[in-house]
């Protein structure tokens, strides 16, 4: 009787073990990039998160828009343009 218990303690193990060991692995792979979205990635200025760093991007373009929008001339707000 012992040795059934045994064996059947064994078994309910390595099916949990089977059946929950995915899981586990797919969960920390999807807090990595939820990290990588909300905390850091090596390839952003000052290694922020992906989100800061587009919405950093974000107000930099509303910014050239609205001086865009806002200018008579468009080439005068280039900064390449000569004014020789």
């Amino acid at each position: 009787m012992a040795n059934s218990n045994k064996v059947v303690t064994t078994a309910v193990a390595a099916l949990l073990l089977v059946v929950l060991a995915p899981t586990a692995s797919a969960q920390s792979a999807a807090h990595r990039h939820v990290g990588h979205v909300a905390e850091m990635w090596n390839d952003t200025p000052d290694n922020m998160g992906l989100l800061a760093a587009a919405e950093a991007e974000a107000e930099v373009a509303a910014q050239h828009a609205k001086l865009a929008a806002e200018a008579a001339d468009l080439d005068a707000t280039s900064c390449m343009s000569s004014t020789r």
